[in-house]
């Protein structure tokens, strides 16, 4: 695997090249923009091509994409972009790891929760096709670097936490817990991109875990610090009823999904 720090490919000049058609599915596809927001993507989106597409451990896909149209572009770690996937305009959102201004590149950690469209894009994707993005946009206020912080998340989280680390030199004031399927390929992710001290809970019976999860959070000496909770729509609510009602650090939302929903961000 490449260092993160490493984005050394140079981009061609993709204005000109077609959103490469994906085939139809019965399953998660989403609803196609209305007229006027399809509109309104094809001025703000920049066409890219894939550079370079690596399987992680587990269901994790790591996507390398770039374009002469990134270059110079400004981001900020915890920014999000959308990620346009066919023909249709239909798109996800995600938030990079990294971000080369220079080259142009952008890189992605892709989860692929089972059957539907980011899913089926993650799983056919390969180097020299086409897509597009919009964005960078807003998405977490990261609190400063000097702020002891904690941040919850889950598999859709990684890149976010990947992120918000590098920005500042944090990781040292910053601890990562997250909640996983498979924890073990969770585990493995997160060491090679650098958060080999995060705290990884597989996912039990009736959110059983997050109990855990909680106390990891809470059970620190001091509740002042900045709390970034991102991720599954329940599991953050559950973690925000269960949270010290004399804390009086700042808590950050961020719902990236909840089952049966798409395209939350």
């Amino acid at each position: 695997m490449q260092p993160l720090k490493d984005l050394s490919f140079e981009p061609a000049a993709l204005d000109d090249s077609p959103l490469v058609p994906a085939p139809q599915a019965d399953h998660g596809t989403g609803r196609r923009p209305g007229w006027l927001a399809r509109k309104l993507i094809r001025q703000l989106m920049r066409p890219v091509q894939i550079s370079l597409v690596e399987q992680l451990p587990g269901a994790f896909v790591m996507v390398e994409l770039g374009g002469s149209s990134l270059a110079g572009l400004t981001w900020q770690p915890g920014q999000r972009l959308g990620l346009i996937l066919n023909q249709e305009l239909l798109s996800r959102t995600y938030t990079p790891m990294t971000w080369n201004a220079r080259t142009g590149s952008v890189r992605l950690l892709l989860f692929r929760h089972g059957q539907g469209l980011a899913s089926d894009w993650a799983g056919r994707v390969k180097a020299g096709d086409t897509c597009a993005i919009a964005g960078p946009v807003h998405s977490i206020d990261i609190p400063d670097a000097s702020v002891p912080t904690a941040f919850f998340g889950d598999e859709t989280s990684i890149a976010t936490a990947v992120s918000i680390a590098q920005a500042g030199g944090r990781p040292a004031r910053m601890r990562c817990l997250f909640e996983a399927g498979d924890a073990r390929a969770a585990r493995e992710v997160l060491r090679e991109l650098g958060l080999g001290q995060a705290i990884v809970i597989e996912r039990r019976p009736g959110d059983r875990h997050l109990e855990e999860l909680r106390d990891e959070i809470e059970g620190r000496p001091g509740t002042q610090h900045a709390l970034i909770l991102t991720g599954k729509a329940a599991s953050i609510r559950r973690l925000r009823r269960g949270l010290h009602r004399n804390r009086t650090g700042r808590i950050i939302n961020r719902v990236y999904w909840a089952p049966g929903k798409s395209g939350l961000t």
